[in-house]
């Protein structure tokens, strides 16, 4: 399972490390989310990438239950990002490619390049390298952050060839 996630071996290693310590606590997931929150609630990338990856971990055999997406939505909600939770949704249950470069984007079919490239651009700020590693975050969730802006990278190139 893990190798279907294709994460960098040191963010697997601290998903498994959080696993571990979570399957032995008294401690609720709406705990943890709350704790994770009040550590992380000025760095958004860093939200976004931990809910991204509670995605990824909850897809990993095809299918999202309705309770692993219950405990999804509850972190969603502590952290106020639902929004950026529906474009991340879309990205994994669309089959299209081009869909999942729109919700990959935050964007529809009908709007222009120009507003696209505009959600582009705050995206791709928000989750650039240099500025996620600026922010102090774990080497884990820098690099988990590289990984959805050369995502989102590769879904703006798309949509733009398909626009142009």
């Amino acid at each position: 399972m893990t190798d279907s996630l294709r994460l960098p071996l040191q963010a697997r290693q601290f998903a498994i490390k959080i696993f571990n310590a979570g399957k032995d606590s008294r401690e609720t997931f709406e705990d943890y989310a709350r704790q994770f929150y009040g550590a992380f609630h000025h760095h958004p990338e860093v939200l976004v990438s931990l809910v991204d990856l509670l995605l990824r971990v909850s897809h990993a055999d095809g299918v999202l239950h309705p309770a692993e997406d219950r405990l999804i939505e509850q972190a969603v909600d502590i952290f106020g990002i639902r929004q950026e939770y529906q474009q991340i949704k879309a990205r994994y249950s669309s089959t299209n490619d081009l869909d999942k470069c729109y919700a990959t984007l935050g964007a529809n079919h009908g709007e222009t390049l120009k507003d696209i490239k505009k959600k582009y651009r705050r995206l791709a700020m928000e989750f650039h390298p240099d500025r996620v590693q600026s922010n102090g975050v774990a080497p884990e969730l820098a690099l988990l952050a590289e990984e959805r802006f050369k995502e989102i990278q590769h879904a703006f190139d798309v949509v733009e060839k398909h626009l142009a």
